[in-house]
């Protein structure tokens, strides 16, 4: 589909299916009958989209849409998620952590959107963001020498975008995107010696490559 059907389709998920409602149990059981119902059907419209992922209808890239919700609707949609999270993997492992990686990202850059880098990591919303790093980070298991190239390739990247936009010359602010390093580090228990060795020789160059930058 065109880029703007599937934009239209991730709209769609924010307005009828990712939406935060009344806890159920509020004594009216013709009510909570009717959000049970109004859950089934969210369900079924999750679990279609997520159809359309794995069967390649739709752009993979847009199944951070959806993985980026993964721990705030963990008790409506974790089942569905998990699958397609575990499903996507097996399709190109590669690609599912770039995945992930994106998802983290969008919702970083909204957040820094909304409200600056000044504090950001205090916030609230921060701190729901290292909670959903960490559950990603679990999704790769114990297996750290299969995994190896896939959280070093992630923490590259990683690394290259909380560096990619810089303050002014001679302002004395941090790179905008820097606090994305805290989401990072969520992943890092599952690096191998060898491979934070080489990170920090990465990231060390990278620092020297932004302090080299013209009109640095």
């Amino acid at each position: 589909p065109e880029a703007t059907l599937q934009s239209e389709l991730a709209s769609f998920l924010m307005d009828h299916v990712f939406i935060q409602l009344g806890d159920l149990g509020s004594g009216d059981s013709q009510e909570d009958h009717l959000q049970i119902e109004r859950l089934h059907q969210r369900r079924r419209l999750l679990a279609g989209f997520c159809k359309l992922l794995l069967y390649g209808v739709l752009e993979m890239d847009a199944a951070s849409d959806v993985f980026k919700h993964y721990n705030k609707f963990y008790n409506d949609y974790g089942d569905i998620i998990k699958e397609t999270l575990t499903r996507a993997r097996q399709i190109d492992r590669s690609h599912c952590s770039r995945i992930l990686l994106l998802s983290l990202k969008q919702l970083y850059t909204e957040l820094l959107q909304d409200h600056g880098p000044q504090g950001l990591n205090e916030l609230p919303a921060f701190i729901e963001m290292r909670d959903l790093a960490r559950r990603f980070a679990l999704s790769f298991g114990p297996q750290q020498l299969q995994n190896r190239d896939l959280v070093v390739m992630l923490h590259k990247e990683g690394i290259k975008f909380s560096l990619s936009e810089l303050p002014p010359a001679g302002s004395s602010d941090q790179p905008p995107n820097l606090a994305f390093l805290e989401l990072l580090s969520e992943f890092s228990p599952r690096l191998i010696h060898q491979d934070k060795q080489l990170l920090l020789s990465y990231l060390e160059k990278c620092l020297q490559q932004v302090s080299q930058a013209p009109g640095r």
